[in-house]
């Protein structure tokens, strides 16, 4: 089975995430943690940047 991430909106709003992980790492797009953590993808690619500095 290959790797992957599913994120849907439980019932009651909620967003989930389900994923498979290895060696305790998380792959994650922009959009997905966008979604995940309900920012804009531009604030994602912020932090993100930001780290690299």
């Amino acid at each position: 089975m290959e790797n992957q991430i599913v994120i849907y909106q439980a019932d009651n709003g909620q967003t989930t995430i389900d994923v498979r992980m290895e060696n305790e790492t998380v792959w994650l797009t922009q959009a997905q943690m966008a979604e995940l953590f309900q920012k804009d993808r531009t604030v994602i690619g912020r932090h993100i940047r930001n780290v690299f500095k």
